[in-house]
């Protein structure tokens, strides 16, 4: 059950939407909690995978009030330690098993959805807990907190002091403003990925799933790298804003996890743009602790290539995420002490460094989409015609005919020109006019899709 889904947009958001605003504050959280399990059981965690669930979240509520009430720091500290590490198997055993041990075992573990979003949302507050930050007091409220349906599967990675007031559900108060801005920004989300992604995705699927990848032309390779480049930003942005959209439907408001990452100057500034609650994360709860850049250049080199390290496996049980992993660490080493792109000050300079940086975070998507490092090697051996292939064939001629309307789109909305024009003419009557008649006419365009039952994967579920 996606959000892009049947159910989900005629049945399940209709019911909760009416029913909510019914219920008396007392039970408000209750509801949400209870819905949101019904959500993900329906999704496709069902009955173990739910148990799972509440499990973590009887285990991080129970941690962190024990972790609170400790006075001696050293068994704060073990504590701590033993809770993480708890956590962590678990996430280990369900994500990594069948890759370490699928050839000295006939055992296949199942992944439970959206695994890696909730384990590191409870370690999160368990170590903001120790940090001395608030602690929930209700276990209903920790359930809220970590099983809330909108970030539950895909993100973002919400930390409990930034929606600390509003879990509480006598500080959660609904506007017609806030509303609306909700009801907007999920419409955005779902054009986004039923308009856009899906589109893209099923092109990117015809041109990687190939079986003559190595006969392809330079161009047709290149086309599903765009392809696929859109898609994995159109999907996973698009389920953001949906789940930003529902927060605010609900009270809560959940922090930007996107901010045009494809318009970045830099690598670093990319993943200051690109899944920012995954950045933040790992730079609190790993990078600082490991000693940041508080330390020796060897020993920060170090710190970096273990948060990248398992910034790439987190994404999948595969090499190849690990060396997309290992291969952003390259770069921004590379940029940090070679390169220094922040010292850029002339405009064509850093356009220029713009383009370059999109040309490489476009081949570490080749690395991230790709199966294994064979297929890697095949893919990008036509990237760059080593494959004795031709520039540009038929089959790219027929398919950017029939996509280059959908990719000029994505193109155009992956920079930040309509912000620009709205500071340009002002938020009034005619821009608001017109950007309401493209959201309708964008929306009934995706229920339609949605209707026809075509192609709707989400990229984030496999996490």
């Amino acid at each position: 059950m996606v959000f892009s889904s049947l159910t989900f947009v005629f049945l399940f958001l209709p019911t909760v939407l009416l029913l909510y605003p019914l219920m008396p504050k007392k039970i408000k959280n209750l509801f949400l909690f209870s819905v949101s399990l019904f959500y993900y059981f329906l999704g496709g965690g069902g009955y173990k995978h739910s148990i799972l669930l509440l499990n973590v979240i009887v285990f991080t509520y129970l941690a962190a009030r024990i972790i609170s009430r400790l006075k001696e720091i050293k068994y704060k500290k073990a504590c701590v330690s033993v809770s993480i590490v708890l956590l962590v198997s678990v996430l280990c055993y369900y994500k990594y098993f069948n890759f370490f041990f699928e050839n000295i075992s006939c055992k296949r573990v199942i992944l439970p959805i959206g695994i890696s979003f909730f384990v590191f949302q409870a370690i999160s507050y368990i170590i903001d807990v120790y940090r001395g930050e608030q602690v929930i007091e209700n276990l209903v409220d920790m359930g809220m907190y970590i099983a809330c349906f909108p970030q539950l599967v895909a993100g973002p990675i919400v930390r409990y002091k930034e929606v600390a007031d509003t879990i509480d559900a006598k500080n959660r108060s609904l506007n017609y403003e806030q509303y609306s801005d909700g009801i907007w920004r999920f419409s955005v989300g779902i054009c986004k990925k039923v308009l856009l992604a899906n589109n893209l995705g099923g092109l990117a699927d015809l041109i990687y799933n190939a079986n003559d990848v190595a006969s392809f032309s330079v161009c047709y390779a290149w086309l599903g790298v765009i392809a696929y480049s859109f898609q994995i930003y159109y999907d996973f942005s698009g389920y953001s804003d949906m789940a930003i959209g529902l927060g605010k439907v609900l009270g809560f408001n959940y922090l930007e996890n996107f901010n045009y990452p494809y318009y970045a100057k830099s690598i670093k500034d990319f993943w200051n743009r690109w899944h920012m609650s995954l950045s933040r994360w790992f730079r609190d709860y790993v990078y600082i602790p490991l000693g940041g850049n508080r330390c020796s250049r060897a020993r920060k080199l170090f710190n970096l290539f273990i948060v990248w390290s398992i910034t790439g496996f987190w994404h999948g049980a595969s090499w190849n995420f690990l060396l997309w992993g290992i291969g952003y660490w390259i770069l921004i080493v590379i940029e940090d002490n070679i390169i220094k792109p922040y010292r850029f000050k002339h405009r064509i300079t850093i356009n220029i460094y713009r383009i370059v940086t999109l040309i490489f975070v476009n081949l570490l998507w080749v690395v991230f989409r790709t199966g294994s490092l064979s297929e890697l090697f095949l893919y990008t051996s036509s990237l760059f015609g080593l494959n004795s292939n031709v520039f540009i064939d038929n089959a790219f001629r027929f398919q950017l005919k029939n996509y280059i309307l959908i990719i000029t789109i994505a193109l155009v909305c992956s920079v930040p020109i309509v912000p620009a024009v709205r500071n340009k003419i002002g938020n009034n009557m005619l821009y608001g006019g017109i950007s309401t008649c493209l959201l309708l006419g964008g929306t009934a365009m995706s229920v339609i899709y949605i209707l026809m039952g075509g192609y709707n994967p989400f990229l984030y579920f496999i996490f």
